[in-house]
């Protein structure tokens, strides 16, 4: 007997976290692995917290070009308030990212990130900037098997 199962593709997912920054956040997200029955990844997240908002999107190519590049791109937003502190940032940006395989178990990623963080509030800025720390920057990965090293 020839039992054959087909790994499962997508879903829909839920989590928390809790942390001194933001409190509570539950995130909603749903994914799938094989969009359009290319291989293609997609996933659509959004998380809410006492006091903050996220949203993400991310798409992924894994042949690029018809070359084993995987190439892909994420959407985020994130708003926070925090009005026991008077204060309130929102940050949006994007990253570009291509993956290369070196050998069958090694691979390198670059990504292209850019942030815009809009503040408001009388907390200094030099605060704001230290408790979150964005920009714009371009990070270098290794993948190893199930390992990762960053370079930034």
């Amino acid at each position: 007997m020839c039992r054959i199962s087909r790994p499962v593709r997508s879903g829909i997912g839920a989590g928390y976290s809790a942390g001194s920054g933001g409190g509570f956040l539950l995130e909603a997200s749903i994914e799938e692995k094989n969009f359009l029955g290319r291989g293609q990844y997609i996933r659509l997240a959004a998380g809410r917290g006492e006091d903050s908002r996220t949203y993400n999107v991310s798409f992924t190519e894994p042949y690029f070009l018809g070359y084993r590049l995987a190439a892909g791109f994420d959407i985020f937003q994130n708003e926070n308030d925090y009005d026991d502190d008077n204060y309130s940032y929102e940050d949006k940006g994007f990253s570009l990212r291509v993956t290369a395989p070196i050998t069958e178990r090694v691979s390198t990623t670059f990504r292209y990130n850019l942030t815009q963080m809009d503040y408001h509030g009388q907390l200094s800025i030099v605060d704001a900037l230290r408790s979150c720390s964005r920009g714009v920057a371009v990070d270098a990965f290794v993948n190893f098997a199930d390992a990762e090293l960053q370079f930034a």
